[in-house]
């Protein structure tokens, strides 16, 4: 079995492909990137327009230093956002890993510090943030299934406000995860029950999709996305969920160093909806 994911990445492919890339809901987005000896280097430029008010931008720049066994990272926003992390991982013990975070934003500052231990069968992270709450989190598995938890307490509560659970079947080209996401840091309640499936079976198609069923609220949720690879420069995305949105992209990389990704979203079901789109231009080393 090949190296146990972090409880947050458990369904990471699954989300990412019925989040990004469709770049609808702003008017225009640059990024640059570009990678040399270790470093990396990432800005990005977003413009969205409101009817009847003045567009707003935003943007960011990104670097990170990364060799064998160490890395640096720092990110600058435009919204006054700061981050930076280092992280440390000895040669003598590579199943370990040990982080330092720094978030600032306006008046608010969060630290916090980690200790991660990889084995075969068990992922455990530690962490201690600067008002003294503590989070843990472990993943577990063998023979392609497990589970795991999530959890963060907060003294000052004397409870735990943070209570997640996994239960996860990874196999050659399929993951399904099921899991509970708890909402309510006063009192323990059940929150909201995800399923999420991907499989990358079929030569360049990617097909995902969640069900997620809020509990307090009785409401439930339907996400199916698609990823079809035409051909080395084209990729076309598609996304529909159960009020009828259906979000369409289309990557093309036009030369070795810009790719231009379109989007639109509309409802096929109410005919009045409004019609959004996007587009997003990259610069590559």
């Amino acid at each position: 079995m090949a190296q146990l994911e972090s409880f947050a990445n458990l369904s990471k492919l699954q989300e990412d492909l019925c989040k990004k890339n469709f770049c609808v809901g702003q008017d225009l987005a640059l990024s640059a990137y570009a990678r040399a000896s270790g470093l990396t280097v990432k800005s990005s430029y977003k413009q969205k327009g409101v009817e009847g008010k003045e567009a707003s931008t935003s943007g960011s720049t990104y670097f990170m230093y990364k060799n064998s066994n160490f890395s640096v990272k720092q990110e600058l926003s435009s919204t006054s956002l700061v981050k930076s992390s280092v992280e440390y991982s000895p040669e003598s013990k590579s199943n370990l890993k040990a982080k330092a975070e720094f978030e600032s934003q306006n008046e608010r500052q969060k630290i916090s510090l980690s200790l991660e231990s990889i084995h075969d069968r068990c992922r455990c992270k530690a962490t201690v943030v600067n008002d003294f709450t503590s989070k843990l989190n472990v993943v577990f598995g063998r023979n392609n299934a497990g589970g795991g938890f999530d959890v963060l307490f907060d003294p000052s509560q004397k409870r735990f406000t943070t209570y997640n659970a996994a239960f996860w079947y990874f196999k050659d080209n399929y993951r399904t995860v099921i899991k509970h996401e708890s909402l309510d840091k006063n009192a323990y309640s059940l929150g909201n029950l995800i399923a999420t499936f991907y499989s990358s079976k079929r030569q360049n198609i990617l097909l995902g999709g969640s069900i997620k069923y809020n509990h307090s609220e009785k409401n439930l949720f339907l996400e199916l996305a698609g990823q079809k690879k035409l051909d080395d420069k084209t990729l076309v995305k598609a996304k529909l969920n159960q009020c009828g949105y259906l979000w369409l992209a289309l990557r093309s990389k036009v030369s070795e160093k810009v790719t231009v990704v379109t989007g639109a979203k509309l409802n096929m079901f109410i005919k009045t909806s409004p019609f959004e789109y996007g587009i997003r231009i990259k610069f590559n080393q």
